[in-house]
């Protein structure tokens, strides 16, 4: 049976700090269980894959073949299931579903939530890359896309114009409610850095076991908070397109600029190298090495 989301207690207008925290928080005990069991959904699915991947080694195969398959099979395996845990989390937090509940319903939504992240990521890394400060307003602008994928069923191009529209006139106080819990995150994960070893790591891994499904929680509750402030918008066909343009010019970018910064790291690497082995490079093509005399 399908449920309604579950609706935070807010005002007619955006929720103050105190009163975010709060909802947050409570919804977080209520929530918590399931949102731990999601977030770990991941590590079971690697921890399997090294199960299958020791019994395979066991059998004899350890060839160069098989290697490239485990790590073309971990790569696969982290990203997918690493997309499913947190577009089901982000159902457990806006839905009252439970563990299978929330893994069932997100899995048709596991492609639409990777191109939605692609499109957000490629957003912001263009806007840092013109001039860094575009790359903070993408962000808070597209913030709310893939919660809108779970929530209102929206992809691709038309969740990013639709989180702009909820986001359009509150961006600074938006801004600054993330902010604050982006500066909570960084002390607290700067507190775990002054114990010894064994415990820090130790508190890093309590500290990412809390702070992951709280900040899910946290920003569905800005969202839906604004989605009560802005009932019923509806998805600028003209702000789509330019969007579209954008993410298409955006890529090409990103694309170039990493194509640059790859080819003068690899220069650079292999510069070292030479040095450091007292050989001449003299062939950029083909890197013939000859021992310098």
């Amino acid at each position: 049976m399908d449920m309604q989301p579950v609706q935070p207690q807010v005002n007619s207008n955006l929720l103050n700090i105190g009163d975010l925290f709060r909802e947050s928080w409570r919804l977080f005990k209520k929530k918590y269980a399931t949102l731990l069991g999601l977030l770990l959904v991941p590590f079971g699915a690697l921890i399997a894959s090294a199960i299958l991947v020791l019994l395979l080694s066991f059998l004899g195969a350890d060839t160069t073949a098989f290697r490239i398959f485990v790590i073309v099979l971990f790569v696969i395996v982290g990203i997918i299931f690493s997309l499913w845990s947190k577009a089901a989390m982000f159902y457990s937090a806006s839905f009252d579903g439970r563990f299978k509940e929330s893994l069932r319903k997100t899995w048709p939504k596991v492609l639409p939530f990777f191109i939605l992240e692609l499109f957000v990521l490629i957003s912001v890394l263009a806007g840092f890359i013109i001039l860094i400060i575009p790359g903070i307003i993408f962000y808070i602008w597209f913030e709310f896309a893939v919660l809108i994928l779970i929530n209102e069923n929206d992809q691709g191009i038309n969740a990013l114009a639709k989180s702009k529209e909820y986001v359009r006139g509150n961006w600074w106080p938006i801004f600054g409610r993330i902010f604050i819990l982006f500066l909570l995150s960084l002390v607290a994960s700067l507190l775990t850095k002054i114990f010894p070893n064994f415990i820090g790591q130790i508190l890093s891994a309590i500290y990412l076991l809390i702070y992951s499904p709280f900040s899910i929680v946290y920003l569905y509750v800005i969202y839906k908070n604004l989605r009560e402030l802005k009932p019923g918008i509806s998805v600028d066909q003209k702000e789509a397109k330019t969007l579209k343009i954008f993410v298409i010019v955006g890529a090409v970018l990103v694309a170039v600029v990493g194509y640059i910064l790859g080819y003068a790291l690899m220069n650079a690497s292999k510069n070292t190298f030479c040095d450091g082995n007292n050989f001449n490079c003299t062939s950029t093509s083909n890197y013939q090495l000859i021992r310098k005399k």
